[in-house]
């Protein structure tokens, strides 16, 4: 093949520099301005993959640049989106036996029927349960699951179903939030093991759906048309979409935190792997699928997968020994199953 001109050459050498840079420069951007920024609050809910685009010509052209060395630099590229803006992870499984299997998801109002719903999630043989966005479905969810777990409670928009006895949901206090009383979304209580009593916590914060819309408006291309997306007339509601997501969550920590107990927290966060909210909130919990699983672990949407919304956490004692995603085609939510072990032998 031939090389390129000299003039040529330079160019395609800058460009193949380019890649890393810029990735680097938009992650450290995203990862920095997340919550403040109402651009970067919605980046970072875009698909992943779409940083892998220019891979295939950035390696094309390294290669015909030369020296053969060079085509290191979009590879290496490639490994960066993988492990930190696509949040790949690989756990060596542990061996020890798990003491509980727990499954979470979001069941999108049961559209698909709560009986195949509950069906598909009990394939797993599940000993806790929780459920989020149940709409009117508590009653028929309940109902389905207690054919196999003997202890449930349905309050609001959440489920949690256990093999063992489970106390009275306790609903958060309300506080202030723009001047108007709200009421944090996620409910906790306690489970009585053999061991000992669990705190647990299901947790639902406000949609980016929200904001989304509101950016939408009138559709992207009238918005461009009128100026309206660059002059970020929506900025104010994603400000408040962002700060309401982060009520809910840093109410939800804050309680799991002060608690004495073995705690599991789990729900549809509705945050992503480089949202910087997360660490802030749960940087002290074990994450499952981080701790035991392996890939992306993306639950949401459930038809094209690009986004780990949906987790199960720990803190005070569980350990996680597997952690996986299932149940395709349930809900438009995939949902996380997690073996852990509740008291782990000391080291």
């Amino acid at each position: 093949m031939k090389r390129p001109g000299k003039v040529l050459r330079r160019a395609l050498c800058l460009l193949v520099w380019a890649y890393p840079l810029s990735l680097l420069c938009v992650y450290t951007f995203l990862r920095a301005t997340a919550e403040t920024f109402w651009g970067s609050a919605l980046a970072v809910y875009l698909p992943p993959q779409g940083y892998l685009f220019p891979a295939p010509l950035i390696v094309l052209a390294a290669l015909w640049v030369g020296p053969k060395r060079l085509v290191l630099v979009p590879l290496g590229s490639v490994l960066f989106v993988v492990y930190f803006v696509m949040g790949f992870h690989f756990s060596f499984r542990s061996a020890s036996s798990a003491d509980l299997t727990v499954v979470s998801m979001n069941v999108d109002s049961a559209h698909r029927g709560s009986k195949e719903v509950v069906q598909g999630i009990l394939e797993h043989d599940p000993d806790l349960v929780f459920l989020q966005e149940i709409a009117f479905r508590g009653e028929e969810l309940a109902a389905e699951l207690k054919t196999r777990l003997s202890h449930v409670v349905v309050s609001g928009q959440f489920v949690v179903a256990s093999r063992y006895p489970l106390s009275e949901p306790k609903h958060p206090g309300s506080s202030f939030l723009w001047g108007r009383e709200r009421t944090p979304q996620f409910i906790s209580l306690e489970m009585q093991t053999p061991g000992g009593p669990v705190a647990l916590y299901n947790v639902h914060p406000g949609s980016p759906r929200h904001a989304f819309m509101a950016v939408r408006g009138q559709g992207f291309t009238k918005e461009i048309k009128s100026g309206r997306l660059f002059r970020g007339e929506a900025a104010e509601r994603v400000r408040k979409n962002v700060d309401l997501r982060r009520f809910d969550l840093e109410s939800a920590a804050r309680s799991a935190l002060q608690g004495s107990l073995p705690t599991i927290v789990a729900g549809d966060l509705n945050l992503t792997h480089m949202s910087p909210l997360f660490d802030q909130a749960f940087g002290a919990f074990s994450d499952s699928f981080a701790d035991a699983g392996i890939g992306f672990g993306f639950t949401f949407p459930s038809k094209i997968l690009w986004m780990r919304l949906d987790r199960i956490l720990a803190i005070r004692g569980p350990r996680f020994v597997d952690s996986y995603v299932a149940c395709r085609g349930l809900s438009d939510h995939m949902c996380v199953v997690a073996k852990l072990e509740l008291w782990p032998p000391s080291t």
